[in-house]
């Protein structure tokens, strides 16, 4: 219980004019002081006493109770307080006292290892000969799930220092603790003005629960504290094994991207500043699980000081959040950036979540030249044209796709992600194409960020946004019109990432567009209705679903169409090698009560072309319609003067009715009055591209890796063919640029050839129409993906595109170039 002492003179008066340092029981009483049983020393300042008198205290408690016992005279001078108490060095074991008088004294700038187990703990230390210093007291509970600890500071008299800034919130408002260590594990830290130079101060650590803990007072006047001593490094490649508390936390190297897992509670890693001024670091976090909760990280100095200091490239939950970092469970990295970190520092990151989680983690500082953040290779598998894609699911496993390669992907539910690493060019502009190819399905959103997660939003579109808050870089809608965003601010060389999310499933397209495209190069297809050449009149009418899959029409050619209502028809027509030449889509309608036909006239990358004459009144004032034909039989028109030569452009034909109709598109004729422009009589109106993904050989040899695969892809080349018996085919093989273009040659020639013997010994062909030849690499005049880097290496997802076989006409005026028979 309490000791209670009254002051009386020797007449017995109670002395009342008394300042106390301690909180009375009773608002009513009068003592001198009062000892509780928490340690603490308690002081009642006596002032009115009438000098050589004697004086009396009653000490009084409601039990047995051990205690000492001051007077102070002012007159005399002070005891050496400190003469009596144990000082504790840093090689001694730590222990500590129940009360002020057993209070052991710590060394300054000395962290010290504890275990808290109940009642009171006392720990002292002694101030500096210099006045005015800001002392520091940290205190850090080491053990997860254990009861917060509580830290007060008082003088030798007992007096609560309350002058102190804390780099925490206290519990309470009415609180004065100096520090409070709660059991994420988290440093707090009191900083103390005011306290005598030369004198002993005492610190009393009380708490909810057993707990283990780290202490140390900081003196600016002693040699500084080292915070990294005692704590290991991971090296790159190493597992990421955080600590539980900061004190213990992990030193991260710079540049490094580290793969981790969290469980709960908190977790903690540690880096170090460089040596400059004002540099710039980055912490960058990113969520590797679908489905779990948001993980958050937070950024301390050694004394558990927030970093505020920051921009970041993410929406924060809660406003007046402070986060450093959080990285949602959609794969998106998440980095915040601070300016003002110290130099020669270490700064530590709490990481915490609401359930189990991988992620990955790196620290970017401006003083290591290693790896860039971020941007693990992900994807080892690296699709080709056509070929079907498995996207990742966050950023470090984004699917890298080669520039200027159409892939093809279906979007099941969550985040989908795509990577692409731009060309050499600077200043550059990217298009990124998406379409939607599954009627009925919702709309596919697509956003573009950088390494570190910041979100692209320099961009120009070509359609309109659900929201014009949104800023997605495509939107590919059910109606199969090809969606696309010009991003022109691009850096060079660099790996950008494009996040797909949805509503529900969907097949689609994406397409990434460089500006180092070679206009000199001949595009080959992947779709093989789309090579085998455009659709004559006297062949059955069928049309796309979406842009990706559109009939391709001959021109001055009049076809008989059925509509399914609701739908959207897709049909494609290439323009001819003349500049501002007039081209013309007439649409009518057949059926007689039946609604509105609309078309629209589309690029490659589904910008509308509104530079159009029309001969009919549009529905709406505000409608870009190419053509609206009425059920009045009349026939609709509208007029270009303005597209690209040598150029694909597409139709969507709509009508919220089944109906039939005719459309023609007219072109100029040429001057022999021949057939129209550019249509001359080819089996595959575009070559026809087979490539590692279709037809896969053995390394540097001509043996089929999968022969019965092999069959599988060559069975529409050759049905083709052999509707074509009068035609001619060149088979022509490529390669990859790597090694002596003589050796390519050869390898090229004996891989076309294989091609060939399938053909004939398969399916029948004959083999007087084949014809074969070697291109390597540097004779290739198709497309071709820029496989190596400034430095010379290979970049394998686009050696992987020049890997191919590529089926065309022998009478082509492409082919004619290759063979040199002009």
């Amino acid at each position: 219980e309490p000791l209670i002492g009254y002051l009386y003179s020797e007449y017995g008066a109670l002395q009342t004019e008394i300042a106390v340092n301690f909180t009375r029981r009773y608002t009513s009483d009068k003592t001198a002081v009062e000892a509780a049983e928490n340690g603490n020393a308690n002081t009642g300042t006596v002032s009115g006493l009438e000098p050589d008198r004697l004086y009396f205290l009653c000490i009084s408690g409601g039990g047995s109770a051990k205690y000492s016992l001051r007077f102070t005279d002012p007159s005399i001078g002070e005891i050496p307080t400190a003469n009596h108490h144990d000082t504790i060095t840093e090689n001694d074991r730590y222990s500590t006292g129940n009360c002020q008088d057993t209070a052991p004294i710590l060394f300054a700038n000395t962290l010290y290892e504890g275990n808290y187990e109940s009642g009171y703990q006392w720990v002292a230390f002694i101030t500096g000969s210099g006045e005015d210093q800001r002392y520091g007291v940290a205190l850090t509970n080491l053990s997860p799930g254990g009861g917060q600890l509580n830290g007060y500071l008082f003088d030798e008299y007992g007096t609560l220092q309350t002058e102190v800034s804390p780099n925490f919130s206290r519990r309470y408002t009415s609180d004065r603790t100096v520090t409070e260590a709660p059991e994420s594990g988290k440093t707090n830290t009191g900083t103390v003005t005011g306290l005598k130079p030369d004198s002993i101060y005492y610190l009393r650590i009380s708490g909810e629960g057993k707990a283990r803990y780290a202490v140390r007072f900081t003196d600016p006047e002693k040699p500084p504290f080292d915070p990294a001593k005692g704590r290991s490094t991971i090296g790159a490649g190493d597992p990421l094994e955080a600590a539980s508390d900061s004190v213990k936390a992990p030193i991260l190297l710079p540049n490094t991207a580290y793969e981790g897992e969290y469980e709960s509670g908190t977790q903690w890693v540690s880096f170090r500043t460089g040596e400059e001024e004002g540099f710039e670091y980055k912490v960058t976090l990113e969520n590797l699980t679908v489905g779990s909760e948001l993980l958050i990280g937070y950024l301390y100095d050694c004394d558990g000081t927030q970093q505020t200091d920051q921009s970041i490239n993410f929406t924060r939950r809660a406003a007046s959040d402070k986060t450093f970092v959080e990285a949602a469970q959609d794969g998106k990295a998440a980095t915040g950036t601070t300016r003002t970190l110290r130099p020669n520092s270490l700064y530590t990151l709490s990481i915490s979540g609401g359930g189990k989680a991988k992620y990955k983690l790196t620290v970017t500082a401006p003083d290591s030249a290693s790896a860039k953040p971020g941007t693990p290779d992900g994807g080892e598998e690296t699709p080709s044209a056509g070929s079907q894609i498995i996207p990742g699911t966050s950023q470090s496993s984004a699917l890298n796709i080669p520039l200027d390669t159409k892939v093809f992907g279906k979007y099941i539910n969550g985040n989908a992600w795509i990577a692409f690493t731009t060309a050499e060019t600077e200043n550059a502009i990217y298009r990124i194409t998406a379409v939607n190819c599954t009627v009925g399905s919702a709309r596919l959103c697509g956003y573009l960020y950088d390494e570190e997660g910041t979100q692209i939003t320099d961009l120009e579109i070509n359609y309109q946004r659900r929201y014009t808050s949104d800023k997605t870089v495509v939107e590919a809608t059910e109606d199969g019109r090809a969606a696309t965003g010009t991003a022109a601010s691009l850096k060079a060389n660099t790996k950008y990432y494009l996040r797909l999310l949805g509503e529900g499933k969907a097949q689609y397209s994406v397409l990434v567009s460089s500006p180092e495209k070679d206009i000199t190069q001949i595009n080959t297809s992947s779709s093989f209705e789309e090579a085998k050449g455009e659709l004559s009149e006297t062949e059955e009418f069928y049309t796309g679903t979406n842009q990706n899959i559109a009939t391709l029409l001959k021109k001055n050619t009049k076809y008989h169409g059925k509509h399914e209502a609701g739908a959207v028809d897709w049909v494609a027509f290439t323009t001819g090698p003349e500049e501002n030449a007039e081209y013309k889509v007439t649409l009518e309608n057949l059926t007689v009560g039946s609604e509105r036909f609309n078309g629209y006239l589309y690029d490659e990358y589904g910008t509308l072309e509104t530079d159009v004459s029309i001969n009919f009144e549009r529905h709406y004032t505000s409608d870009k319609t190419t053509v609206e034909a009425a059920d009045d039989g009349k026939a609709a028109t509208g007029t270009f003067r303005t597209l690209r030569p040598n150029s694909t452009y597409y139709i969507g034909i709509w009508n919220t009715s089944s109906a039939e109709y005719m459309l023609t598109i007219g072109a100029p004729e040429k001057e022999n009055g021949g057939s129209t422009v550019g249509e001359a009589e080819m089996v595959f109106n575009i070559p026809f591209e087979l490539n590692e993904t279709q037809v896969r050989f053995l390394g540097d040899q001509d043996v089929f890796i999968d022969e019965e695969e092999a069959k599988a892809a060559l069975r529409p080349v050759a049905e083709t063919i052999l509707k074509h018996p009068d035609h001619p085919i060149l088979i022509a093989g490529t390669t990859a640029t790597v090694g002596k273009q003589e050796d390519c040659l050869e390898l090229s020639d004996k891989r076309a050839a294989a091609v060939k013997r399938l053909l004939v010994e398969e399916f029948g062909v004959p083999e007087s129409q084949l014809l074969t030849v070697g291109l390597g690499y540097a004779d290739d005049p198709f497309v071709r993906g820029r496989d190596l880097d400034s430095a010379g290496r290979q970049i394998e997802t686009e050696a992987a595109k020049n890997r191919r076989v590529v089926v065309l006409d022998a009478d082509s005026e492409t082919a004619r170039k290759i063979l040199k028979t002009d």
